[in-house]
């Protein structure tokens, strides 16, 4: 009789041994999650930073014959993507891209995306420009 009076006993003093075993391994498991975020909110505060400092964009602007690279770009811009090959070659990507979307849609998605800014690249060019 004594023992079974014991057994309630001995079963708490085990459970209140394994749930402080188990709260010390919740705590060592949340030290690499305060490291997580702690690098995380010292990267949103650098970029917020970053962008709170920024005075000015430079864009890049279409090039005039006879100035340095214009012959780069018309041939690039104007006779590549803006010509046949680029609008053929952005066709196809989103063709290829459609046909794709039941494999995965993802790629779909990327393919449309690519092949409309390779049909729009002269304007793009323009119109966003590269920041320097």
């Amino acid at each position: 009789m004594n023992q079974l009076m014991a057994l309630p006993a001995r079963l708490m003093s085990g459970w209140v041994v394994w749930t402080s075993a188990a709260s010390r391994a919740d705590e060592r498991s949340a030290r690499p999650r305060r490291k997580y975020w702690a690098a995380l909110s010292a990267g949103v505060v650098l970029v917020s930073l970053s962008v709170v400092k920024m005075t000015a964009a430079l864009a890049f602007t279409t090039p005039v014959a006879g100035s340095f690279g214009f012959d780069v770009y018309d041939i690039v811009v104007n006779q590549i993507l803006g010509g046949p090959i680029g609008f053929v070659g952005g066709v196809a990507l989103i063709v290829w891209g459609g046909s794709q979307v039941i494999k995965n849609w993802v790629i779909t998605i990327l393919a449309i995306i690519a092949g409309t800014i390779i049909i729009r690249a002269r304007t793009l060019v323009t119109s966003l420009g590269a920041t320097i």
